[in-house]
């Protein structure tokens, strides 16, 4: 299972000069609240419905904006356990951490 925040503004971005990050939020029509944002996660931490290998971001346009809904970006390979391995082995090695599972 999987969620994204859609544009929330956060704390996350502290490190980025604030004239770049005000031009990066122009390009949306609506930036989200921090509670907002926490939405998704918690919607796929909680809700029974929801099934594994399943991607919730907002409901808005593009997703950017709203409230948790199943992505229009649900693919076939969000269940690919190759893919999903590959994609951990990178992180470990970006991040220098290793979660023995």
């Amino acid at each position: 299972m999987a969620a994204h925040p859609g544009v929330t503004r956060t704390d996350l971005q502290r490190n980025i000069p604030e004239e770049q990050l005000q031009g990066l939020f122009e390009q949306f029509k609506e930036i989200m609240e921090p509670w907002q944002g926490a939405l998704p996660a918690l919607f796929v931490a909680t809700d029974p419905s929801v099934k594994g290998g399943e991607f919730f971001g907002p409901d808005g346009e593009n997703e950017y904006a709203g409230y948790p809904a199943l992505s229009k970006h649900n693919t076939p390979s969000m269940n690919d356990m190759a893919l999903a391995d590959k994609l951990w082995k990178y992180a470990e090695n970006a991040t220098g951490i290793r979660f023995e599972l």
